[in-house]
């Protein structure tokens, strides 16, 4: 969370007890949002509509490791500026992809 605050980022969570566990001067800074749903394909649905997310504009544009975003190397290769691993759009992409629709569409 302090990671989350310190970049200006959302912190996603399931656990309703945060309060009872961490600083308050922490979560005071914090924004917070809870996902109510038990199951990854409503959890992503949830996400997707609370914050109006283009599920296919930005997909698999930023680096898995450090969520910078990644620089075309190649018409095959991406690779991240900040931890310089690099990525291809493989058939796990394609799979991914096909899922993600799948999860959203029900």
């Amino acid at each position: 969370m302090e990671q989350a605050v310190a970049e200006e980022r959302v912190f996603l969570t399931r656990n309703a007890h945060l309060h009872d566990t961490l600083p308050h001067a922490l979560l005071a800074r914090a924004r917070i949002e809870l996902v109510a749903a038990e199951h990854l394909p409503q959890q992503l649905r949830e996400v997707v509509t609370k914050f109006a997310l283009d599920t296919e504009a930005f997909v698999f544009t930023r680096c898995l490791l450090c969520n910078e975003v990644l620089q075309r190397t190649s018409e095959e290769f991406w690779r991240c500026p900040r931890c310089d691993k690099t990525f291809w759009h493989g058939s796990h992409v394609t799979n991914s992809l096909a899922r993600l629709r799948v999860w959203l569409a029900n």
